[in-house]
C-alpha cells in the first residue's frame, strides 16, 4: 500500500483508552471500520446460525480487530459486553432508541439511551462454595472462551446440556480440609463425573452466583400516560437490536 495512503488511513481513525473494571485491564481501541460494519450485520442478520455462539463469535472478532487485547477469550463476559458497547458508541452514535416489550403492554415502548453511560454493575460474590461442611469448590465468572465452548444441547430444549457446561467451565478447583485438586489438572470425564455427582440443592448456590455476577445495567427512565416510570436494562440483549 502507497505509504502517504496508510498514514492518513491511519490518522482518519479516532483511539480511545477504558479500563476494565473486573480484569482492571487497560484497553486502547478504535471504532470499527465498514469492512467490520458489514461483518457486524451479516451476523446479527444471519437467521441459520446459533444465536448466542453467532453474537459472540462476531463481538469476539470485532474485539480482535479494534482493541489491543491480547486474547479476548480471557475477559468476563460483561467486559466484552461492554467493550462492545463501546465500539458501538464510538463507531456509529452513541445515543440510540431501542424497541423495548414491555409486560401489560400491546405495542413496545422506545426507549432513548446514551450508551456511554451504560456501565457494569455489581461486585463479584464469594468464589469459595461449600458443597458440604468439608468439601467445596472454588469457581470463576464465566469467560467468552467457556461461552463459546459451551456444549449444544442436542435437542434438549430444557437447556440442561449448556447450564451443565457453563457450570463444568467456571469450576476452577475442588477442596476438602486436607487436599486441593485444580481442574486443569482433570480429564473432561473425570470433570464431567463430579458435576453429574454435586447435590441437586447445592445447584441452587451455583444458580445464586450466576445471578450475582456483575452485569451490563441501566435504570431508564419512560413516560406512560402522565406517569413516568423505569425500567431496568440488563446484559447485552436489552441494549442492541
Amino acid at each position: 500500500m502507497n505509504t502517504k495512503l496508510k498514514s492518513i488511513m491511519k490518522d482518519m481513525t479516532p483511539r480511545y483508552t477504558i479500563k476494565l473494571p473486573i480484569s482492571n485491564l487497560t484497553v486502547k481501541y478504535r471504532p470499527f471500520l465498514v469492512k467490520e460494519e458489514k461483518l457486524m450485520v451479516k451476523a446479527m442478520n444471519d437467521d441459520n446460525a446459533d444465536t448466542m455462539k453467532s453474537q459472540y463469535t462476531m463481538i469476539k472478532k470485532l474485539l480482535q480487530n479494534c482493541t489491543d487485547i491480547k486474547d479476548v477469550d480471557d475477559l468476563p463476559v460483561c467486559e466484552i459486553e461492554l467493550m462492545f458497547l463501546k465500539l458501538r458508541s464510538k463507531s456509529m452514535a452513541n445515543n440510540v432508541t431501542l424497541n423495548h416489550t414491555v409486560e401489560g403492554r400491546a405495542k413496545p415502548i422506545k426507549l432513548k439511551i446514551d450508551l456511554d453511560t451504560v456501565n457494569i454493575e455489581g461486585e463479584l460474590p464469594e468464589p469459595k462454595l461449600m458443597i458440604d461442611a468439608n468439601i467445596g469448590i472454588v469457581v470463576a465468572p464465566p469467560t467468552l472462551g467457556n461461552l463459546l465452548s459451551v456444549e449444544d444441547s442436542d435437542g434438549d430444549s430444557s437447556g440442561f446440556d449448556e447450564i451443565f457446561s457453563l457450570i463444568k467451565s467456571s469450576i476452577i478447583e475442588i477442596f476438602t480440609e486436607d487436599k486441593i485438586i485444580k481442574t486443569q489438572e482433570l480429564s473432561s470425564g473425570e470433570l464431567d463425573e463430579f458435576v453429574e455427582n454435586l447435590p441437586t440443592l447445592f445447584m441452587e448456590k451455583m444458580t445464586a452466583y450466576f445471578d450475582n455476577l456483575p452485569k451490563l445495567k441501566k435504570d431508564v427512565e419512560y413516560t406512560s400516560g402522565n406517569k413516568t416510570q423505569t425500567i431496568t436494562l440488563i446484559g447485552i440483549n436489552d441494549f442492541i437490536q
